[in-house]
């Protein structure tokens, strides 16, 4: 019996020495909480959230140098016009409006509206109908919406709020497919649409945009994507392309860009 104590034993060794390095490994790679809390940031609050967005700066200046107060104005912006836009709990939010609009006619909406509204489409589309952002009703009935109710739904009223449910009683007309602006129209009156699940993505996306934006105008942050060596235009003709499009399409569209691009008194490099 003890004969076979040692080979028992050796079994364990590689595997625990395995679990070791991988530790240590993860260790030595965790960036240090006093070089994350050492970062430029600023702060705020939006869609009953709050929100901190951090950047790393090139030089090593004192964080006066930094445009904390002018990224905290530009993202708060962008995150207030997606709220503003999106928002179930205002009753004058863009959406909101819609979920009241009556009539046979198209409300026109926003070129934001209408790009969540087409994600929505699209998600719903590759779900096979998973993905709803008419399920507000249903969602109400069962107490997460803005009036809890202690009481479930009865299998009747399951039933006929499902028949208020599908990306079907939403009409949806981009840009250019039938006039110059985008309009939506809800072919049921009680249809109720909740973007909920996207708004806040769409907000993310949108204060990158702020916080990239804001760092542009600041020569001593280096924070735009890889310019091609055959560019030719003008280092604010590339600013302001980024900023129009939007740097994660900018990127997709591009990868050469994620080599990265240096911004510094005022030229690209």
């Amino acid at each position: 019996m003890s004969s076979q104590a040692p080979g028992s034993a050796r079994r364990f060794i590689l595997p625990g020495l395995f679990v070791l390095m991988l530790f240590v490994v993860l260790v030595a790679r965790r960036e240090p909480p006093t070089r994350v809390a050492s970062l430029p940031h600023t702060a705020g609050e939006t869609m009953g959230t709050t929100w901190t967005v951090r950047w790393v700066p090139t030089s090593s200046g004192e964080d006066g140098n930094h445009p904390v107060e002018r990224v905290n104005q530009s993202v708060q912006a962008a995150l207030d016009a997606v709220d503003g836009t999106m928002s179930t709990y205002k009753p004058d939010s863009e959406l909101m409006r819609l979920n009241r609009h009556q009539g046979e006619s198209p409300m026109e909406v926003s070129a934001s509206l209408m790009d969540v509204l087409l994600e929505a489409k699209r998600i719903h589309e590759w779900s096979s109908g998973g993905f709803d952002v008419t399920v507000s009703p249903l969602v109400q009935a069962w107490g997460f919406g803005h009036q809890p109710d202690a009481s479930p739904p009865d299998a009747a009223a399951i039933t006929a709020l499902r028949a208020r449910v599908g990306q079907q009683h939403l009409a949806l007309v981009s840009a250019g497919e039938g006039g110059a602006t985008p309009h939506a129209r809800r072919l049921r009156e009680d249809v109720q649409v909740d973007l909920s699940a996207l708004a806040k993505g769409y907000g993310v996306d949108r204060a990158a945009d702020a916080l990239i934006e804001s760092l542009l105008t600041d020569a001593d942050n280096d924070c735009l994507p890889a310019q091609k060596d055959d560019d030719e235009s003008t280092p604010e003709e590339d600013v302001q392309a980024l900023a129009d499009k939007g740097w994660r399409q900018a990127c997709e569209d591009d990868p050469h860009l994620l080599q990265g691009l240096n911004v510094h008194a005022g030229k690209l490099t």
